[in-house]
């Protein structure tokens, strides 16, 4: 009876010891960044500014012709709109070209601002001299804190819920002696199209560019660029991917670096957990399925029927997500497809739901609906031919400046 006991006296003892050390350590990217032997987060792109080098050769294309259409729009006093899915990698392109134009021009010419994280909603305001608070709107307490005698380039990312009012905003910047700063508004597909039905917001953009996909080889030379320099190990480089785990990562991708980066931090956080040292096939193939990269690659390559109103339904979710920037309620969709009988409309919610493109919550009586972010790239590059058609269709050349060749250029 007593060796027993020991035993479950021991156990007792390893899982006190294995809850403190959870404690000391706490779960974070670093933890599995140092069990792979990376100095840091290989996709910061802080590492990109700091080793040029490592930026590859499409990506400084990119960067290049934007800064160029930057640039022009600021010489003719307008502001440009950069128009690309979510995980582009338009987040890292807009920090680059803050950072290059302050070290070209001087301090502050040019601002990156998250607006669904720094100008949405309302701050307390403490007074000094009064135990009382007032509520301050965040833009402009943004505005309060911005040098605007040296700012002249202010890159807008995530502005999707900001673009119905992107008149208002930069009319609030009007102070006497210089220019008003150029905005460069970043907003997905399915909110441009908001835009170009919209004479009052065409006329204050003087030029649009879009962030398409990447080519596989591209894909993969940015996986090997981002992890060669930040292994503390080159050596190890060989073993963290074989040639399936590349070949797998750059097919789950959709040619987005965003989703890449996305994916491969999801490996390594799965690996760490299982005391894993490399990123494997079974590795592979289970974040693809929990994370939604299995049936985002259905999706993009039209192996999952998604009739017109099915899709239209996941479209009006995904337009809502991106202006609300969180899970979308059900009643607001409902809204939108009030034409529709309600028995219809609930069928095709239950298929998108048994179908795991939609997944359901539940507080109290509400209703709220989330898509994954594999999925919601999926439909946003499905999205991409619509769009394109529609902006061609319905896009005035003398109000868009080169607006014709812009797609043209990535």
């Amino acid at each position: 009876m007593s060796k027993p006991i020991e035993n479950e006296e021991n156990l007792h003892l390893s899982v006190k010891e294995a809850f403190n050390r959870g404690i000391i350590r706490g779960q974070s990217q670093s933890n599995f960044f140092d069990f792979f032997d990376f100095i840091g987060n290989p996709f910061d792109p802080s590492i990109l500014i700091n080793n040029q080098k490592q930026i590859v050769e499409s990506t400084r294309t990119i960067i290049t012709k934007l800064a160029e259409r930057i640039g022009a729009c600021h010489k003719n006093e307008r502001h440009l709109i950069l128009v690309g899915p979510e995980c582009s990698g338009r987040t890292t392109i807009l920090k680059i070209i803050e950072n290059f134009l302050n070290k070209g021009f001087n301090e502050n010419f040019s601002l990156y601002v998250n607006a669904s994280d720094r100008w949405s909603g309302f701050s307390i305001e403490e007074e000094k001299n009064d135990e009382n608070s007032d509520r301050i709107d965040n833009f402009q307490q943004w505005i309060k804190e911005v040098d605007f005698h040296n700012s002249r380039i202010i890159l807008v990312d995530d502005a999707d819920s900001f673009i119905s009012n992107a008149m208002q905003y930069c009319n609030a910047i009007r102070f006497d002696g210089f220019k008003i700063p150029t905005f460069i508004y970043c907003i997905t597909n399915l909110t441009y199209s908001y835009i170009i039905t919209n004479e009052r917001l065409k006329k204050i953009f003087g030029d649009v560019f879009w962030l398409g996909i990447r080519e596989e080889e591209e894909i993969i030379k940015i996986i090997l660029e981002s992890t060669r320099n930040t292994l503390k190990s080159n050596a190890k480089q060989l073993t963290l991917f074989d040639d399936y785990s590349l070949d797998q990562i750059v097919n789950y991708s959709l040619g987005l670096p965003g989703l890449t980066s996305f994916f491969i931090l999801s490996c390594l956080k799965m690996a760490y957990q299982a005391n894993i040292n490399k990123i494997e096939r079974k590795i592979i193939e289970r974040v693809a399925y929990i994370e939604g990269f299995t049936l985002a690659k259905k999706i993009v390559d039209r192996n999952l029927n998604l009739d017109g109103t099915k899709y239209k339904i996941l479209v009006e979710i995904l337009r809502q997500y991106y202006i609300d920037g969180e899970r979308v309620e059900r009643k607001k969709i409902i809204s939108q497809f009030s034409n529709m009988a309600r028995s219809t409309l609930a069928y095709h919610f239950k298929d998108l739901i048994n179908e795991n493109i939609i997944k359901q919550d539940r507080i109290g009586l509400r209703v709220y609906y989330t898509i994954q972010k594999p999925i919601r790239c999926a439909l946003e590059l499905i999205d991409l031919g619509s769009v394109e058609i529609e902006r061609k269709n319905e896009s005035d050349p003398k109000e868009m400046v080169n607006i014709d060749s812009s797609i043209g250029d990535i």
